[in-house]
Order: C-alpha cells, then sequence, then structure tokens
C-alpha cells in the first residue's frame, strides 16, 4: 500500500503505458535494497497485472475516443444538414423575395396605370362639368326660343286666314299647358311638338284646296258654300247656288271677310274653285289678297282695270 501511495506521489500512473510500470518497479527496487524498507518488497505488484490493467484503461480511453469520435461525425454530418436546410430555406426565401419584388414592381405599374386613368377621368369629368354647364345654358336658351317660336306660331295662326284655326293651334296650346304642368316635359319633346306644327304650316303654305261648309254671308244669313284655299294666304268661297262670292282680306284696319265682290273677282274666284277642284286646267288668276309685312297688312287688288292704270 506503501508503494502504491509513493507512486502516487513521484507522478507514476497507470496511464504512461509500460514504461510507467517500469519506472514504477525500479523505485520499488531502490526501495527493498534500502535498509529497514524490506518490508515494501512483499507488497509490489505483479509487472502483468499492471500492464493488463493499463491496456484495460488504454482500450476503454480509445472506445471513449471512438464514441467522441462518432458523435463529432454525427454532429458534423447533423450540423452540415442543418446548414443544407437554412441555404435551401434561404434559397427559397429570396426566390419568394425576388417573387415578392416582382409583384411589387406589377402593382406599382398598375398603380401609376390608375393614377394616370384617375386624372384623365378626372380631366373628362372637369369637361363634362363645362360641357354640362354649357348645355344647362343652351337649354335655357333653347327654352327661351322655343317659348318665342311658340308665341310667333299662335300669333301667326290668330292673324292669318280663318282656316282650321283650334286645331292648328291645340298643336301648340298644347305644349304650353303639358309644359308649364309637367316637369317630365322634355326639350325634345316640345321640339317634337313644335317640329310637327311647322310641318303642317308649310303642308299648309305649298298646298291649295276646295271643302264645303256653312257660312256667313253677310246680312245674317247662312248658306252652304264651297271654300277655297291656297297656302296661307288666299280663302274664298263661293256659294252653292253661285249667287255670291267672297274672300277673306284686309279692309277697316282690320282683315275680315268681304262679301259680294266685284264681277271680275267672282269670275275669278269661280275659275279657282274649278281648278281646285281639277274641273278646269292651271292658270294664272287675279285675286284681291292680304299678306302681312312687319306684322303690317297690306292690301294687293289685282284686278284688271287698277293693274292698267299702274
Amino acid at each position: 500500500m506503501g508503494s502504491i501511495t509513493l507512486g502516487h506521489r513521484f507522478g507514476i500512473r497507470s496511464s504512461f503505458g509500460s514504461g510507467g510500470f517500469w519506472g514504477l518497479y525500479m523505485v520499488l527496487t531502490l526501495l527493498v535494497l534500502t535498509p529497514g524498507s524490506t518490508i515494501f518488497a512483499a507488497v509490489m505488484p505483479d509487472p502483468n497485472q499492471l500492464e493488463s490493467a493499463a491496456s484495460a484503461k488504454e482500450v476503454d480511453l480509445l472506445d471513449e475516443l471512438r464514441s467522441l469520435v462518432q458523435t463529432l461525425r454525427q454532429a458534423r454530418t447533423a450540423f452540415y444538414e442543418r446548414q443544407r436546410k437554412t441555404e435551401s430555406r434561404i434559397e427559397q426565401k429570396r426566390a419568394d423575395l425576388a417573387s415578392l419584388e416582382s409583384r411589387v414592381a406589377e402593382l406599382r405599374s398598375a398603380e401609376e396605370e390608375i393614377d394616370r386613368d384617375l386624372a384623365q377621368i378626372e380631366q373628362e369629368m372637369e369637361q363634362l362639368g363645362f360641357e354640362l354647364q354649357t348645355n344647362e345654358t343652351h337649354q335655357a336658351q333653347l327654352a327661351e326660343n322655343m317659348d318665342a317660336w311658340i308665341r310667333k306660331g299662335l300669333r301667326f295662326v290668330d292673324e292669318g286666314i280663318p282656316y282650321r284655326r283650334e286645331e292648328r293651334r291645340f298643336r301648340l296650346s298644347s305644349v304650353e299647358e303639358e309644359g308649364s304642368e309637367r316637369e317630365s316635359v322634355t326639350a325634345a319633346d316640345t321640339l317634337g311638338w313644335i317640329w310637327s306644327f311647322f310641318q303642317e304650316e308649310m303642308r299648309i303654305a305649298r298646298t291649295g284646296e276646295t271643302f264645303t261648309k256653312q257660312m256667313d254671308v253677310g246680312d245674317n244669313r247662312i248658306k252652304y258654300a264651297q271654300m277655297f284655299r291656297v297656302g296661307h294666304q288666299v280663302l274664298g268661297y263661293l256659294t252653292e247656288d253661285g249667287q255670291q262670292t267672297g274672300m277673306w282680306i284686309f279692309q277697316d284696319g282690320r282683315k275680315q271677310w268681304k262679301h259680294h265682290l266685284q264681277e271680275k273677282n267672282s269670275r275669278s274666284i269661280q275659275t279657282a274653285v274649278e281648278i281646285l277642284d281639277r274641273r278646269q286646267e292651271p292658270e294664272l288668276v287675279p285675286l284681291p289678297i292680304s299678306v302681312l309685312i312687319n306684322h303690317t297688312a297690306i292690301k294687293i287688288e289685282l284686278e284688271p282695270e287698277r293693274s292698267s292704270k299702274k
């Protein structure tokens, strides 16, 4: 026991291998040869046992080293695997980032395009607002013009020949009544009615006709007469018995019926009736008429005697 302790004190350990064993053996031999220390020789270990113990320890250490190396290799493999997965994730994130950057670029381009469209829309809205304001001004002006046309049309009917006045006035008077009572009446509707009125008036201006009606021939006498009309200026009658004629002309400061015309005018009226009835070929027929010049009635007597004097 004293030799083993001494060996530890001198730093002799089994981990030194066979060299350590022989060092220990030499120390113990010296102690045996020294006087008074023969007691140590009796307990000196067997060299084979010491070598066997050292070899077992080395094997354990070698196994431990192999295990440590294996653990390190596994740790390195795991580290490389983690590093590979991390790099793979990094590459995936980079690809995702590139995709997002591309998407962001597309969105920015779309945003710029939307901004341009919005700017164009705002410009168009501004233009539409200006056009709407102009349109409202035009509508107001058009409404004033239409009112003036209606008044002129009604006055034209009232101041003209007494031919279907109620029917002709109704085309325009209905426009005034409906336009004042219904807000839903549009300018297009009003223009349509006015246009219909003027179309009818143009038809009357271009045509002539005869028709039969009861006529006040003066002196409170009512007779059936054959009326004839040429445009808006000529309106006359010939009674069915052929005894009396009349014309709508300007006299005594106003337009009225003139009965009992001169014989030559009566013959002209009879000829005009026959021409309009297609019983005679067309020819020039002198008739007294009244025309409006600047809203002033002027009487024109188309009689041969007065024409020759002029």
